[in-house]
């Protein structure tokens, strides 16, 4: 088992180069994407430090695009990119020093390769709105791959990737684990949860990408129909709450400009729960996204297990050990994950980032010229909130982990691109300031100059 995890980490760093450093920063973050959902955190090896295949094709990448052009690492910074850093800051601030302070070290590099450096790298080669179309273009086959094969792991038990579970960087992993009478299936994706939350945090983008290119309702629901599906075979209530959401978010599209009342409602609906149910509002989550009793009860349990452990570590937490927790010694929610291992400033600063990125792509989808861009900023800010929501059933790890920073990434570049969409049409045809007008004159004049 090691001697072959030692083979295709290896293999990751002998053959990724072939997909990064021959093409275009943007093709070569397209294959990146394609392989990271075979990249499980089990996939790992001991080179003096564990390191998986995940970490291995993202340095590769990362000396591949700087190989290229090192300039490209200047983006335009804004307030995403401070709440990121300023939340692996404190994340690793709380967790580095935990003695033994070398293990400490290799730990947070660690951190930092699943998180920041995907996060740059998606900010330098992401910056237009033809770089996120043509992205989001060149994978939509992939989620029918990974739909397949969850279909194949559900219904007859095999998997390809069962044969390389172990330990891993996370723990142990195991395969078989049946719900309903099927398979619950994982695939690449580390655990079944985190396949699930894969297709459903994908929904809403999906849908806003195609909304942006024309398609019409029948159109889009054809071709967004394999998310949900794939999300059914994890068999995990927490990724069908966030499906359910960022489905949902798009049935309330035309009610985007009475946001407030929305808003206002949904505070309401909050507070009523808490004060005439007989359960808080956070039960009521924990036990619509669990899909047995036992899941559910443990879910409403746990954030009163967490409190008890916090006297005297609410500001750092307890470092990267955690205490004994008994029978609670799961913590199936980020935010509790966050705020046991880091306190407060880790937790606080983990949702300064959901607030901000939904703030980068309300203000995208206010002042985006095209439609494409207002469409799409509305599907990650549904996919945002979703999973904002999901998490607190939930604790991400795993490629999701990643795929939670190439969000946040995704909400900062395309501010950015709006920016750049508005200075470049402005220049074009001056004078020109709504949507209407720029679309019109793309379809005259425009395109004549």
């Amino acid at each position: 088992m090691s001697q072959l995890n030692l083979v295709l980490v290896l293999a990751t760093f002998a053959l990724t180069p072939l997909l990064f450093f021959v093409q275009s920063p943007r093709v070569a973050l397209r294959n990146y994407l394609w392989l990271l959902p075979f990249l499980p955190d089990y996939i790992v090896t001991d080179l003096g430090v564990k390191i998986s295949a995940m970490r291995a094709a993202t340095l590769v990448l990362l000396f591949a695009l700087l190989h290229r052009d090192a300039r490209i690492f200047r983006p335009r910074w804004n307030l995403m990119d401070f709440a990121v850093f300023s939340w692996i800051f404190c994340y690793l601030l709380a967790v580095v020093p935990s003695p033994p302070i070398g293990e400490g070290i290799v730990f947070g590099l660690g951190v930092l390769v699943e998180t920041l450096v995907p996060y740059l790298i998606f900010r330098a080669v992401v910056q237009n709105v033809e770089d996120l179309r043509e992205l989001l273009s060149s994978l939509w086959k992939l989620p029918y791959l990974v739909l397949l094969l969850a279909m194949i792991q559900s219904t007859t038990g095999w998997n390809l990737f069962d044969s390389l579970k172990s330990a891993g960087l996370f723990g142990n992993y195991h395969a078989g684990m049946q719900r309903l009478g099927l398979v619950r299936a994982d695939v690449g994706l580390t655990h079944y949860i985190m396949l699930g939350f894969w297709f459903a945090y994908q929904l809403p983008i999906a849908i806003g990408h195609l909304a942006g290119l024309g398609y019409d309702f029948g159109r889009i629901l054809v071709r967004v129909l394999h998310l949900p599906a794939g999300a059914f075979f994890s068999l995990s209530g927490g990724s069908f709450l966030v499906a359910l959401m960022g489905g949902g978010g798009f049935a309330v599209f035309n009610l985007r400009k009475i946001w407030p009342v929305l808003l206002l409602l949904a505070i309401s609906l909050i507070a009523y729960v808490e004060v005439f149910s007989n359960r808080g509002f956070l039960r009521v989550v924990a036990s619509y996204s669990a899909t047995d009793a036992n899941s559910a009860y443990y879910r409403t349990q746990l954030p009163a297990a967490v409190y008890e452990k916090m006297p005297g570590y609410w500001i750092l937490g307890h470092g990267r050990h955690k205490p004994p927790m008994g029978q609670y010694n799961d913590i199936t929610n980020n935010y509790l994950f966050y705020l046991l291992h880091g306190g407060l400033l880790t937790v606080g600063s983990f949702l300064f980032c959901f607030v901000v990125a939904i703030n980068r792509v309300y203000r995208c989808a206010k002042t985006a010229l095209s439609r494409y861009l207002a469409m799409l900023s509305w599907g990650v800010g549904v996919s945002l909130a979703a999973l904002g929501l999901g998490l607190i059933t939930v604790t991400l790890f795993g490629q999701m982990h990643t795929y939670l920073l190439l969000l946040f990434a995704m909400s900062a570049s395309m501010l950015e691109a709006a920016r750049l969409e508005s200075e470049a049409f402005r220049r074009l045809m001056p004078g020109c300031e709504s949507r209407v007008g720029w679309e019109q004159g793309l379809a005259s004049g425009g395109q004549q100059a």
